[in-house]
């Protein structure tokens, strides 16, 4: 049985080889980045202003889909509306199992005042181009006074990285102060009815348990939450944290759901100032140790990340759009089918120790790591043509809890994979998991 075991795990892993070819891409970036172009804007609907926790539409699944990239666990919005101008504050958090909105719109969004003339600079005012690529969300905005154009890519498995760069339009020098607020959501769940309300709950009244609370940190804010683990929408360790860090020197001020921070700029007239800001959603206190030096790296070199970002995106299109024969609208299918894949993709986290592709994002059932194993086969088959290292971890997950002869549990079943793993194990296996995961059902028959 184990023989037969590792042969089939490396006839597997050697198909999805073989589908992918070689696997490289380049180490070379540019001093700058550039405005994110492609011809497949707007593939998914990425706009949304979220309203609570678990705002969902009438299928139970999250309402808006956000951006997600490069096994991250969190994903952002793009405004839906003029008064989420200046922000990619529709966060969406996946908490261990389960996607929900952590902010609506407006959350973090950047103000201007042009403290010579004491006028503030309305973003909502501004003439806009909003759009997203495979790889990238997009703001330009312009007033009379200022361009901000502001672009988003995820630079890690935990990090989404913002560029703004803010360009004097005028004839003369101007001084600016800059400010960021936000506040977290209070609804806990919102869902239409059949007679075109909407049902909602607080979190309050949902869930009184789940203490969140803002910090100030250095050119920055962090997120805590409490420990959450017994229902069926939030889940994560009392020592995870969000975390929003600037490359610009600013002070902020934070209280309990709330925060305000605060920088200045003077731009010469015609000139540009550029900033990096970025989001950080971690597990746990090891992350948040490792992820923090990680991003220090980050700002102190931001473009190359950002370029390495681009670089792979235009590798994974190079890779996936090889059918000289497809129409456009062939070509768009195809595109959509690839930013759904690694949207899907979780990075390794918890039990699980490398990364897989569950079956959606937006779904309440399929939002963490979860993983199957008739799900995976077709997964792989489809991430080998360009993105074969994530297709080839995949299978690699579905092995990692295949039943042992000493199996406490199941040892009759030895060589059978599991239903579904996740996360983290349940109860019965030494995790902190629902006992309705991980092996307690039947398991597939292979």
């Amino acid at each position: 049985m184990m023989v037969f075991r590792k042969t089939l795990l490396a006839v597997l892993i050697g198909s999805v080889a073989a589908l992918a070819g070689c696997n490289s891409s380049s180490n070379d970036v540019d001093d700058k980045t550039t405005l994110p172009t492609s011809d497949y804007t707007d593939i998914i609907d990425r706009a949304g202003n979220p309203d609570a926790l678990r705002d969902y539409d009438e299928y139970d699944n999250l309402k808006y889909n956000a951006f997600v990239d490069n096994g991250a666990w969190h994903g952002h919005l793009l405004p839906a509306d003029t008064n989420g101008y200046g922000a990619f504050g529709g966060i969406m958090q996946v908490t261990q199992e389960y996607a929900n909105f952590m902010s609506g719109q407006t959350f973090d969004k950047l103000h201007l005042l042009d403290k010579t003339s004491g006028n503030v600079i309305d973003l909502a005012n501004a003439t806009a181009n909003i759009y997203s690529t495979p790889g990238a969300l997009v703001q330009i905005l312009k007033t009379d006074q200022v361009e901000v154009q502001m672009f988003l890519r995820f630079v890690t498995d935990r990090t989404s990285l913002v560029e703004t760069k803010i360009t004097n339009l005028t004839s003369d020098d101007i001084d600016l102060e800059l400010s960021w607020d936000g506040e977290l959501l209070q609804n806990a769940y919102e869902k239409p009815t059949d007679n075109g309300g909407v049902t909602t709950q607080t979190i309050a009244e949902m869930y009184p348990d789940y203490k969140r609370i803002i910090s100030a940190t250095d050119n920055g804010i962090k997120i805590n939450f409490s420990d959450m683990k017994e229902n069926w929408a939030i889940r994560n360790d009392s020592d995870a944290e969000f975390r929003v860090t600037r490359s610009i020197p600013s002070i902020t001020a934070a209280s309990g759901l709330t925060f305000k921070s605060v920088a200045t700029a003077e731009i010469d007239e015609q000139e540009s100032m550029t900033f990096y800001t970025a989001y950080s959603n971690l597990h746990n206190a090891k992350e948040v140790q490792s992820e923090t030096q990680k991003v220090q790296a980050i700002l102190a070199n931001p473009a190359s990340y950002m370029n390495k970002s681009q670089a792979r995106w235009d590798e994974y299109l190079a890779k996936g759009l090889t059918n000289a024969q497809a129409t456009p609208e062939q070509a768009r299918v195809g595109v959509k089918a690839m930013m759904t894949l690694n949207g899907n993709w979780r990075s390794a986290a918890g039990d699980i120790a490398q990364s897989t592709v569950t079956p959606s994002v937006t779904a309440r059932w399929f939002s963490g790591n979860l993983t199957w194993p008739w799900d995976t086969w077709k997964q792989a088959y489809a991430m080998a043509h360009f993105n074969p290292d994530v297709a080839m971890d995949n299978i690699r997950t579905v092995f990692q809890f295949q039943v042992q002869a000493d199996d406490e549990i199941r040892p009759q079943d030895e060589g059978y994979l599991l239903d579904v793993v996740t996360y983290t194990k349940p109860e019965n296996r030494g995790g902190a998991g629902s006992e309705n995961w991980n092996g307690n059902r039947s398991p597939a028959p292979y």
